[in-house]
């Protein structure tokens, strides 16, 4: 599913699984590394983003949840409509930043639950304690 770019002017532009990642000067990837087998083993259901990565290009905001309208929607109940938020502000100076908005099962990163973070290159994190991903810049 495309976002509509009509209703969301800084939904991110995601490569479709099976395509060519989409790259420009700065980009940033986020990849699904899958269910945390703790996660697995106390019930917690193995769904998965339609896509295994995800790219996202400076001056848009990635975002994460069960709502269907997410970037990365993920159905299950462990996440909230919309869980956390990968913002990549130029005003930043390059930093990308990853942001939970209040989350009942929190956001990880490192081990430790953050409301926000800096993001670098190899960082994972998880939604929930249940969903990971990892981190890289790419251009």
């Amino acid at each position: 599913m495309k976002p509509d770019n009509r209703r969301f002017p800084h939904a991110p532009r995601i490569s479709p699984p099976g395509a060519a990642p989409i790259s420009c000067a700065g980009a940033a990837m986020i990849a699904y590394l899958g269910t945390n087998p703790a996660a697995l083993a106390s019930g917690v259901p193995d769904a998965s983003p339609l896509a295994d990565s995800f790219h996202v290009m400076p001056g848009s905001t990635l975002s994460f949840g069960r709502n269907a309208r997410c970037g990365v929607a993920i159905r299950s109940g462990q996440l909230s409509q919309v869980h956390a938020l990968i913002v990549f502000d130029p005003a930043l100076a390059g930093q990308v930043v990853l942001v939970d908005v209040g989350s009942r099962n929190g956001t990880w990163l490192g081990g430790q639950r953050v409301s926000v973070a800096l993001l670098e290159t190899g960082d994972e994190f998880e939604l929930a304690r249940a969903y990971r991903f990892r981190f890289e810049f790419v251009g």
